[in-house]
């Protein structure tokens, strides 16, 4: 048998595969939704790991049998199904973007952990697991675990964490947040919601939990950072004329501005001569009668 007649039978035998797991695999998972749905738990869960079996990455499936062995009181179960939901979600390009499945398998974990007799033991390896990890989600699982215990201080320390180790996880900060503003704490609270507004504006949640601590949702809840910047032309900058940069040798001296004008001396006003009275014939007065006055001549006296 030839290589080339060897190599068509193995792409048509793994389209073949392909094709059933893109067929079946949607069926078993609807089969065990359904049955889960009338309360037939053992055979939801069969349908379930039929799902699973063809395709191992299916975290949806993984969900539904671990609410099944919720369901049936199976709770070591339970929690071993939810870890796998956790971990074939993350392998998938699909279930990473999938934040809300992911969320509801983290809360689904940490109250089936936060039930079970074994829970301590669980919290131990959880912590460990975050600490070698460095991811947030293991740091939110165990904020989750301690938030259902009532352990307040220690769920705020692992919200901490986990938002430290992705400032921008979007789950992380609003989860944190409406904790913070369950527990009371409005300013912190606000703090972290108006960072989960900056990465996601359009979240329902976040936005009322803004309203109710008096932070109007809009541009000015953004970081500098998040706000938009204007567009600059890439490259270099254009050189300025008169300027040489440090790779062509030394700065142009900068050319010698043209001295300002004199100041002209503005006029000093010269003293004007005073006015000497001009000499002016002054007439005698006048009698009332209008006529000059004429002295009378008086009477000799005799002689001797």
């Amino acid at each position: 048998m030839s290589k080339t007649l060897i190599t068509t039978l193995a792409l048509i035998l793994l389209a073949g595969c392909q094709q059933e797991i893109i067929s079946h695999n949607p069926e078993s998972r609807a089969a065990g939704e359904k049955e889960y749905n009338a309360g037939n738990y053992a055979d939801a869960a069969g349908s379930f790991k039929n799902a699973i079996r063809v395709d191992p990455r299916d975290y949806r499936s993984q969900y539904g049998l671990a609410q099944c062995y919720e369901k049936m009181g199976q709770h070591q179960n339970a929690i071993q199904a939810y870890k796998a939901s956790l971990d074939a979600q993350d392998r998938t390009l699909a279930g990473k973007d999938d934040k809300i499945q992911q969320l509801r398998t983290i809360n689904a974990l940490a109250a089936s952990i936060s039930a079970s007799d074994n829970r301590d033991a669980e919290v131990d390896v959880i912590d460990k697991q975050a600490n070698a990890s460095n991811k947030p989600i293991d740091f939110l699982l165990l904020a989750k675990i301690y938030q259902n215990r009532g352990d307040a201080d220690s769920a705020l320390a692992a919200y901490n964490r986990a938002a430290i180790k992705d400032p921008k996880d979007f789950t992380v900060l609003k989860e944190y947040g409406l904790y913070l503003e369950q527990l009371g704490e409005a300013q912190r609270a606000a703090t972290q919601l108006r960072r989960a507004y900056g990465v996601n504006p359009n979240d329902a949640q976040v936005n009322a939990a803004l309203y109710r601590l008096h932070q109007v949702p809009g541009p000015g809840l953004k970081e500098e950072s998040q706000l938009a910047k204007p567009v600059l032309p890439g490259g270099p900058l254009p050189q300025l004329s008169g300027y040489k940069s440090s790779s062509e040798g030394s700065a142009a001296p900068a050319p010698t501005p043209a001295p300002a004008p004199a100041r002209q001396a503005r006029p000093q006003p010269q003293p004007q001569p005073q006015a000497q009275p001009s000499a002016t014939y002054t007439p005698p007065p006048t009698s009332t009668g209008g006529l000059p006055t004429v002295p009378r001549a008086t009477a000799a006296e005799p002689r001797d």
